[in-house]
């Protein structure tokens, strides 16, 4: 925990490491509202899906594999394979 003073006008700097670790910087818009009897300062996403963006790390291969999908999907006479695909003339029956 790192103790900061406010200035006249009730501003104060947030401290360095904070900053870094929350991605603060000039401009960065700031959310401050009071809980019972705390002040709690919040960085505002302004973009939460440009704010995930790589999270994951994949380098592509999820959505070359989901564009590949859905082309397969798009085109006309193919048909789907899957537990739920094609006839159902054994539904009931033992296999032997």
């Amino acid at each position: 925990m790192e103790i900061v003073t406010s200035t006249i006008k009730g501003q104060i700097v947030i401290p360095a490491s904070i900053g870094k670790k929350f991605n603060i910087v000039k401009g960065t818009r700031v959310r401050v509202y009071e809980d019972g009897e705390r002040i709690l300062v919040e960085p505002v996403n302004e973009d939460p899906v440009a704010s995930g963006r790589g999270m994951l790390k994949t380098g592509g291969k999820v959505l070359q594999a989901l564009i590949a999908d859905r082309s397969k999907e798009a085109r006309p006479g193919i048909q789907k394979t899957g537990r739920n695909s094609g006839s159902s003339r054994n539904c009931g029956k033992r296999q032997r």
